[in-house]
């Protein structure tokens, strides 16, 4: 048999067209495709992570997380800062009896730091610093912090900003690579997790209800919001504004809450 070689024209091509041009519109539109995914995956997972929450109990929440303890716990507490922390832990526990509060064991721990904030972590653990143990020292406003953080569990924020965290750090990896590294560094800096403004309001009213269902009063609630709004908002040391409602609107609305958690036990 004798081979007769024929051209094959535009069709011995693999692709249509031909050519530098036609590989780099073709390349282009790999990418183009590829981004569009990735964003897609970006952009999924709140939607995914707010389907999955119901679906995870407390209980599960804590047996997940039980053994975890923050890297910033202070150890070897001096006695008065044992005795903060008894009279916190004390508090917690009589908050946590009131409406709509997981019944998990909470458990307080001291960030030995100057930084005026409280932290919720995943499993039931809500730290407190020591910087705000030295600008609040009467219960209710100490009740309304914790309560606060209380509300956090009830709304599971910090489980929401947790996975929110860890799936878009592996869609960076994804991206930019980095591989399994994502998940120790991101569970490792879990104070970077941050709430919306709706998020903390919503703590706010549930820490004010608490507060009232424990002490029969809010007065002194907003003790915190006052010290800070003498502060510049943005000085250094205040991260807890850096995400939160202003504290001259936050003292305005737990007021109005109060009136009207007043007005419905009467």
């Amino acid at each position: 048999m004798k081979f007769v070689q024929r051209d094959m024209g535009a069709a011995a091509e693999a692709s249509s067209g031909g050519g530098d041009r036609q590989l780099a519109r073709e390349i282009g539109i790999i990418c183009a495709a590829t981004t569009a995914l990735l964003l897609a995956l970006y952009f999924s997972i709140g939607w995914l992570v707010d389907f999955t929450l119901p679906r995870i109990s407390a209980e599960t929440e804590v047996a997940w997380f039980r053994e975890f303890v923050p890297a910033t716990t202070a150890t070897n507490l001096k006695p008065e800062q044992t005795a903060q922390v008894r009279k916190l832990q004390d508090l917690v526990d009589r908050l946590a009896l009131g409406p709509g509060v997981p019944r998990i064991p909470f458990r307080v721990v001291l960030f030995d730091t100057d930084e005026v904030n409280a932290f919720a972590f995943p499993g039931g653990t809500i730290a407190v610093t020591r910087g705000l143990l030295e600008k609040i020292d009467t219960d209710i406003g100490l009740s309304f912090v914790l309560g606060h953080e209380i509300g956090h569990f009830v709304q599971r924020d910090h489980l929401r900003g947790l996975g929110r965290t860890l799936g878009r750090g592996i869609v960076f990896s994804l991206i930019f690579g980095g591989g399994g590294e994502v998940f120790t560094s991101h569970t490792a800096n879990l104070l970077d997790l941050s709430y919306s403004r709706a998020q903390e309001k919503g703590a706010d009213e549930i820490g004010l209800r608490l507060t009232y269902a424990l002490h029969g009063q809010t007065e002194g609630s907003d003790a915190l919001f006052r010290w800070l709004a003498k502060k510049q908002t943005n000085s250094t040391g205040l991260n807890l504004l850096s995400t939160h409602p202003q504290s001259e609107s936050r003292i305005a609305d737990l007021e109005a809450y109060a009136e009207k958690l007043k007005r419905e036990s009467r």
